[in-house]
């Protein structure tokens, strides 16, 4: 993120671990989740993704992925 000028943090503690947990080791399920994030925290204009937005892209991503 700070090669794209980001100075800050922008994912909690608990978001990344929530993270991790649900792409279970793999990369290209993390790289869709994490993507996801940002733009559903700009949707509900927030500046930081917390735990209590990850349900919304795993459900979102996890169902895109099994079609």
């Amino acid at each position: 993120m700070t090669r794209a000028g980001c100075d800050r943090d922008v994912f909690t503690h608990d978001a990344v671990q929530m993270l991790h947990e649900a792409a279970t080791g793999g990369m290209r399920d993390l790289d869709r989740f994490a993507t996801g994030c940002p733009r559903e925290a700009a949707r509900r204009k927030r500046k930081l993704v917390e735990r209590d937005l990850l349900p919304h892209i795993l459900n979102r991503d996890g169902l895109e992925r099994e079609r």
